[in-house]
């Protein structure tokens, strides 16, 4: 008699019955107390992983009401873990419980799109849960999750913005690029859709993200749209970037004089020369009157900068003396007014150009007269 009761008073389910009685914290749940008091994830995903895992398959999901009562601080973090680990079993158990797990965060979509779990994603929206979106969306874009995306998008497009394509470029996911372009940017306007590309070519070659530099730029070639091309490769000073986008500019094309034009005062010497080089229609030789007109619009705009002295030196002395003077008669006074207007502790470092301007004819008398 006193073994069967022995045998039965020790049994886990009565024993645990009888501490229920007792205050205190039952000796399987002390490790949740020194987790953190506010457990974020993904940050604390790992932290908390450690803890609750090993204790599911020990104890099993049936003591999972026990641990929720006995430590209510882990309510969030469970619904969140099981988002972010894609553990249906858990999100069914609380569900079951008559918890609602949908209500717990406001960051569960984002969990799971940015782990690309597409199951979790469709419950989660057939459950009507539209919290962060756009964040989700982004964070999907990001990592290259195209079937979050294309889950998304089936509900409703309107999450998808400039800043969804920049995450793909930033994340180099060229995947993603192509199913926004054919599934989002198709749809709108030519100069919007050109603006937007331009944006994230530039962005991809800040980034380095060379894979979506080199899908974009092939695109923009295929495009026509070579001026946002040329205007990125004189924005960047990236030598990757350089031979990159070098291969999608044709020694042929017609090159946009007023983009080369406003873009040489910050492109420097050694890529105004590399372009000068590069194309056919600016060749020293043979490049006739697309080079006289293009070296004059830039000489424009380098006299306005004083800052810009050795390469307006060497662009002159490949220009008719005629056309330095028609641009210094024009645009040549302006600028050495601009440099004597500067402080004398900025004047000394533009003493270049101040010299060149004079040097061409910009003569003694105007000096005064800018005083």
């Amino acid at each position: 008699m006193w073994n069967a009761a022995t045998v039965a008073l020790s049994t886990p389910d009565v024993l645990r019955l009888v501490c229920g009685f007792q205050s205190g914290m039952y000796y399987d749940m002390r490790a949740f107390r020194k987790l953190p008091a506010a457990c974020e994830f993904p940050r604390d995903a790992a932290t908390v992983d450690a803890v609750l895992t090993p204790w599911l398959d020990k104890h099993g999901l049936d003591r999972l009401p026990v641990l929720l009562a006995c430590v209510v601080k882990m309510h969030t973090p469970v619904v969140e873990y099981a988002i972010h680990f894609d553990r249906f079993d858990v999100l069914e158990s609380l569900t079951e419980m008559g918890r609602r797990p949908c209500d717990a965060s406001a960051n569960l979509l984002v969990l799971a799109a940015t782990q690309g779990h597409v199951a979790m994603c469709d419950h989660l929206v057939a459950c009507g849960y539209a919290m962060r979106l756009t964040d989700a969306a982004n964070a999907a874009a990001l990592r290259g999750h195209v079937q979050v995306l294309a889950l998304l998008a089936h509900e409703s497009m309107t999450w998808v913005s400039k800043e969804t394509l920049e995450n793909a470029v930033w994340g180099d996911q060229v995947e993603v690029l192509v199913w926004l372009f054919d599934t989002w940017l198709s749809t709108l306007g030519i100069l919007q859709r050109k603006k937007l590309t331009e944006r994230a070519l530039l962005r991809s070659v800040r980034y380095r993200s060379w894979g979506s530099t080199k899908w974009l730029a092939q695109h923009m070639q295929s495009t026509g749209e070579r001026d946002g091309i040329l205007r990125t490769y004189l924005q960047q000073q990236d030598p990757i970037a350089e031979c990159l986008l070098t291969d999608f500019l044709d020694r042929s094309m017609a090159v946009p004089l007023d983009v080369l034009a406003r873009a040489s005062p910050s492109c420097g010497l050694d890529k105004l020369q590399r372009v000068f080089g590069h194309f056919d229609s600016l060749a020293k030789t043979g490049g006739g009157v697309q080079r006289r007109d293009a070296s004059m619009q830039c000489m424009v705009h380098l006299v306005a900068n004083p800052t810009t002295g050795p390469t307006l030196r060497w662009l002159v002395d490949t220009m008719d003396k005629v056309d330095i003077d028609d641009v210094l008669r024009h645009h040549g006074v302006q600028a050495l007014r601009s440099v004597l207007l500067l402080t004398p502790h900025v004047q000394i470092h533009h003493v270049d150009m101040a010299q060149f301007l004079v040097d061409y004819g910009v003569v003694a008398v105007e000096l005064m007269r800018a005083h």
